[in-house]
C-alpha cells in the first residue's frame, strides 16, 4: 500500500515537473528574450556587406521617413512615409534584392529610416524592440517616438564601428 502511494506521488511530481518544463519552453518560444549587445554585434558583422548596401540606397533617397517592404510580389520596395500620397519605389536590382532577402532570412524584421537614423530591427515583442542603428550624420541617433519621453526607456550603445549603435527600446507602463 505504501509503495503504491509513493509511486503515485512520484508520478504526480514527475508530471508537474514535465508540465512546468513544457510551459517554460513554450513561453521562451512565444516570447524570446531580446538579443544582447554581443548578439547584435555578431549579426552586424555577419551581415555587414548587405547592411551597407541598404544604407547606401537609403542615403541616396533624401527623405526623413521611409521603410522597406521586405515581402513584396514585385520585388523589394522602398516606401516613403513622409510624403502624401505615400510613394513606393520598387527595386528589381538583384544585388539589392539579395541583400534584403539575406537580412530577412537572418531575422531582420524591419528596416526604416527616421530622422538621422537607419534602423535594422531584429527583435520586437509587444512594447519593446531592439536592433542596430546607423547615424547618418555622426550624431547620436534620433528615432521618432509616439510615446512621451518619461514613458519609455531607450538606449543607444556604440557597436564599436563608426556611427553604428545597438538600440533597445521599451515602453514603460
Amino acid at each position: 500500500m505504501k509503495k503504491t502511494i509513493i509511486r503515485v506521488a512520484i508520478s504526480v511530481i514527475a508530471a508537474i515537473i514535465i508540465l512546468i518544463t513544457f510551459a517554460f519552453i513554450l513561453f521562451r518560444i512565444a516570447f524570446p528574450p531580446a538579443p544582447s549587445l554581443a548578439d547584435m554585434t555578431k549579426k552586424f558583422e555577419r551581415n555587414q556587406s548587405n547592411i551597407l548596401k541598404v544604407v547606401a540606397v537609403f542615403r541616396e533617397i533624401q527623405s526623413k521617413a521611409m521603410g522597406i517592404d521586405l515581402v513584396n510580389d514585385e520585388g523589394y520596395s522602398i516606401v516613403i512615409y513622409d510624403s502624401l500620397p505615400v510613394e513606393r519605389y520598387v527595386y528589381d536590382d538583384d544585388e539589392l534584392g539579395n541583400a534584403f532577402k539575406s537580412l530577412s532570412d537572418d531575422g531582420c524584421l524591419q528596416i526604416t529610416k527616421e530622422e538621422n537614423s537607419i534602423y535594422f530591427q531584429w527583435w520586437a515583442i509587444r512594447d519593446a524592440s531592439s536592433g542596430i542603428v546607423y547615424a547618418t550624420d555622426g550624431e547620436l541617433p534620433k528615432m521618432r517616438s509616439y510615446f512621451p519621453s518619461e514613458a519609455k526607456e531607450e538606449i543607444f550603445v556604440p557597436l564599436g564601428y563608426e556611427n553604428w549603435y545597438y538600440h533597445s527600446f521599451q515602453f514603460i507602463r
